[in-house]
């Protein structure tokens, strides 16, 4: 049985995704997190642009400046990239994401080539394009689903057709369209109001990020203790996984310490893990590298 349980409380949500009782993955967001997520869409202003790099460093709003590179900057011309002092001027305003974040010295690495990922598509508001995912080997619902999403989509649109989004009918697919359409609608309005630099848009919220990735065939129940998240949750699945939103209850209590999630993670989180052979690991955390050192311990095997 695999479960997702979310547990709401004054200063945190945290998550935790249980297959056969044991801890796959744990999630926790913060109700005072610090923006810079990869996915967050920023309205910045070029600070400088640096020729001999081809890149530019972009004021964001965080605590250091973005770095652009004249590779990630969509052009007119996609064959040959235009040198970057014809793409940038310093003070321009430029919309970006995070494509990876921030690291020791480093400001975030963003991009001008955005994209929203939902439930079953990713949406690719620059790109005239339509790609289905690999992992969907059955050539006649590749080909189904290329149909579907080039007769709706807008002319300049692009599409990932995601792995769930197999057996999933015109009309699901067309809800999610939607929504990812009028979330970028509502990102580009923003834009016009507010003056940079801004953030327009979180990729870190923690309900919509289990129910986009995590909440698919294989999860039997989506359980949250806290009525108004579960709400939010119904309103989310209703349009990314409808076919999903019967998984979605409501449960009272403490359901993290019925499962005993807070032990496996403290215990997880120690810089000294014990396996179950005996071995164990110590994990040491550096900038540039993590380290994991392996001992037998009491193993004799």
């Amino acid at each position: 049985m695999k479960e997702i349980l979310v547990s709401c409380g004054v200063i945190a949500k945290s998550a935790a995704i249980m297959c056969d009782n044991e801890l796959t993955d744990y999630f926790v967001e913060h109700s005072a997190s610090k923006s810079g997520t990869v996915g967050s869409i920023y309205k910045g202003i070029v600070d400088n642009v640096v020729p001999g790099m081809q890149s530019a460093f972009i004021d964001i709003g965080l605590e250091k400046n973005a770095f652009l590179f004249a590779d990630d900057i969509i052009s007119e011309d996609s064959e040959q990239k235009p040198d970057i002092r014809k793409l940038l001027k310093k003070g321009q305003e430029v919309i970006v994401q995070i494509t990876k974040e921030a690291q020791g010295v480093k400001g975030a690495r963003v991009t001008t080539s955005i994209t929203l990922p939902g439930h079953s598509l990713v949406y690719m508001p620059f790109y005239d394009y339509v790609g289905i995912s690999k992992k969907i080997s059955d050539e006649e619902e590749k080909q189904r689903l290329k149909d579907i999403i080039s007769s709706l989509k807008a002319t300049d649109d692009g599409y990932i057709v995601r792995t769930d989004a197999q057996g999933l009918s015109v009309e699901q697919l067309k809800l999610e369209m939607d929504y990812l359409t009028d979330e970028w609608k509502k990102i580009l309005s923003s834009s016009k109001l507010v003056n940079a630099p801004s953030l327009l848009y979180s990729d870190d919220s923690l309900l919509l990020t289990l129910i986009r990735d995590h909440l698919d065939d294989t999860v039997d129940q989506l359980v949250l203790n806290d009525e108004a998240a579960f709400l939010e949750a119904k309103k989310i699945a209703a349009v990314l996984a409808p076919q999903h939103t019967s998984k979605v209850t409501l449960k009272s209590g403490d359901i993290f310490a019925l499962k005993g999630i807070e032990t496996k993670v403290k215990k997880l989180l120690g810089r000294h893990v014990w396996l179950d052979n005996g071995a164990y690991l110590v994990i040491d955390y550096t900038e540039a590298l993590t380290v994991i050192d392996v001992n037998t311990g009491k193993f004799t095997g």
